[in-house]
């Protein structure tokens, strides 16, 4: 991210501070620490989270050296023990340092913001109070807020810098966003810091409208395809029904009543009337019509079974026949003239 260290201190000036941080990695064994404005044969003591050195690492003795001479203390291998707060006390000064881990930095690969909307990105990691950050954003580095450019606290780990803040996100601001984290600008060391970086995308403000226009339209087409498609089938289903239809099929007629359909156009003359057909009346019945009737027909059955015997009894039994006809016929005639 930077071309080099000189434009890197430039950036970032060293504080006096900044030295009392001190990141112990395994290329930094052994690590020294040495007592400021010691005079010459001062009592300087060494402590620990405020305790004597040697009764907070007792039973690690050798993981630090201590010479009573010069006052150095030396850590001589990297471990979880030796991380914390130093603290040299002589008769007329005091130095304090941290010892702390290298710092981590993470951020996700890419990231996504809908033009006009917000940018929010942490840098996370493994990281200490005291951890400086610094970000890079478009052309410029940024390690307090500045125009639209903010920077806030993660309260969560009590690290200042360590979320970054743009409002109205722009179309010309896609690209790589980076962040460097280091306990002191002045150390350079590349195993004393830790950079992330993140590819921010940015979307059309429109983007979440295309996929839902590219629904509708689908469904719109979806049933037009169905309509046609019903449509033509209809069509085919009617032809089919037509060519199908046969005239014995067809509806059926009422033949045994004429019915006419006369348009209204006022009475019509009685030579232009409809005139029922005639009808012809029946012979009356007259007591024993049935009977001569049934006879008959027994006899003719008779007749099939048997013809000579029906023969014989036939010519016997004519007379009286012709008889009882001729009875019948003169009750006929009497009744019709009754009648008339």
């Amino acid at each position: 991210m930077y071309a080099n260290a000189e434009s890197f201190r430039s950036r970032h000036p060293p504080d006096s501070n900044d030295l009392k941080i001190k990141v112990f990695a395994p290329t930094d064994v052994p690590l020294a620490l040495e007592c400021a404005n010691k005079s010459a044969g001062e009592k300087l003591l060494w402590y620990k989270e405020r305790v004597l050195i040697h009764t907070a690492l007792a039973g690690n003795e050798d993981l630090i050296k201590l010479d009573n001479e010069t006052g150095v203390l030396e850590l001589l291998k990297t471990s979880d023990v030796l991380y914390g707060n130093y603290t040299c006390k002589g008769t007329n000064s005091s130095t304090e340092y941290r010892i702390v881990p290298r710092p981590t930095a993470y951020m996700p690969d890419s990231t996504s913001v809908v033009e006009g909307e917000k940018l929010h990105l942490t840098c996370a990691g493994k990281q200490n109070p005291g951890i400086k950050v610094s970000w890079k954003f478009g052309d410029q580095n940024y390690t307090r807020s500045m125009g639209r450019v903010k920077l806030g606290w993660d309260h969560e780990r009590n690290i200042y810098g360590a979320i970054l803040m743009v409002d109205n996100i722009e179309m010309n601001d896609r690209g790589n966003v980076y962040c460097r984290v280091s306990y002191n600008w002045s150390d350079t060391a590349e195993n004393h810091m830790a950079e992330a970086h993140t590819f921010l995308r940015v979307k059309d403000k429109l983007a979440a409208l295309w996929p839902f226009l590219g629904i509708c339209a689908e469904v719109v087409i979806l049933c037009a395809i169905i309509l046609v498609y019903e449509k033509k089938r209809n069509k085919a289903e009617l032809e089919e029904s037509d060519t199908d239809q046969s005239p014995d099929t067809g509806p059926s007629r009422r033949d045994d009543r004429l019915e006419y359909y006369i348009p209204l156009h006022g009475p019509l003359p009685p030579s232009e009337l409809p005139v029922d057909p005639p009808v012809t009346p029946s012979k009356p019945e007259f007591p024993g019509h049935r009977a001569i009737q049934q006879l008959l027909f027994s006899k003719e059955s008779r007749r099939s079974s048997a013809p000579a015997r029906l023969t014989s009894q036939h010519q016997t039994k004519t007379p009286t026949l012709d008889k009882e006809s001729e009875e019948v016929d003169n009750k006929q005639r009497m009744n019709e003239s009754d009648a008339g």
